[in-house]
């Protein structure tokens, strides 16, 4: 639906989850991947639901929440 760049979201997942970038560079990652915000809101929940459980997805979702 979204026509977004399904492998730089992909590598910015890969980089999150091997802790090389941290929730903001995640989410303009993310953002820069879809092509706008909107798109990006649209799938983040999906995005972010996929992920490994732990503290840092609990992190990620909240700043997900606060700040977009």
């Amino acid at each position: 639906k979204y026509k977004g760049d399904v492998s730089k979201v992909e590598n910015a997942v890969k980089q999150f989850n091997d802790n090389k970038i941290q929730n903001e560079k995640f989410c303009r990652e993310i953002i820069a991947a879809m092509g706008n915000i909107d798109a990006a809101v649209a799938v983040l929940p999906d995005i972010i639901g996929s992920l490994p459980r732990g503290d840092r997805k609990s992190k990620l979702n909240q700043y997900f929440q606060q700040q977009l």
